[in-house]
């Protein structure tokens, strides 16, 4: 019997992240997480990126786009950095979202 190396999902905050930074991967699907003091839970966005899983928190500007997401299908999330709601005056983690055009599209 031999032994295999596990590879383990790298996971990703927006605080983590610098404006211009690029995650890539096949979308695999959301699930979400109890948050510790929080009346609503998180939510994780799974991905197949080329060097393996990637596990991408989804901050609120995001997770209202997660149901939209196609099994399957890549997306590229540029992260634009802090931006503010102009009505709330709260700031917020800005994505751009793209995602690969379909064959035939």
């Amino acid at each position: 019997m031999g032994r295999k190396e596990l590879t383990f999902s790298q996971a990703i905050s927006p605080g983590d992240l610098k404006p211009g930074d690029v995650i890539e991967g096949v979308f695999l699907g959301s699930r979400e997480v109890p948050m510790p003091g929080r009346e609503n839970p998180g939510t994780i966005i799974e991905l197949e990126g080329k060097k393996g899983p990637v596990s991408l928190w989804a901050p609120a500007s995001l997770r209202m786009f997660v149901s939209s997401f196609v099994t399957g299908r890549r997306y590229w999330f540029t992260y634009k950095g802090q931006e503010t709601n102009p009505n709330t005056r709260r700031q917020f983690h800005a994505f751009k979202v793209e995602e690969d055009e379909p064959e035939g599209a």
